[in-house]
């Protein structure tokens, strides 16, 4: 077993993923939001900037493609998740 955090990225600047994900993972030592990635590149800079998020993508593209991260969490909207999820 390993000992380093499950590192996680995030799709989108959701008003969700606080709540759901950003600040439930606080208190799990061994995750880490790691990335975030939105369709606005300066609001995923200020979303991450708020919430600790050390890595922000200019893509979703991009953020699916970091070899860094572990696993996505995926709270856009429920008409793109299919797209995004199979990626």
């Amino acid at each position: 077993m390993q000992d380093k955090a499950l590192r996680w990225g995030i799709l989108g600047c959701s008003w969700i993923a606080p709540m759901a994900m950003i600040k439930p993972s606080k208190s799990v030592s061994k995750a880490e939001i790691y990335a975030i990635a939105a369709r606005d590149q300066n609001k995923a800079e200020v979303y991450a900037n708020k919430h600790g998020i050390p890595v922000v993508h200019d893509s979703y593209d991009a953020l699916l493609s970091d070899r860094n991260i572990d696993a996505v969490y995926n709270p856009l909207p429920n008409s793109l998740h299919k797209k995004w999820t199979i990626a």
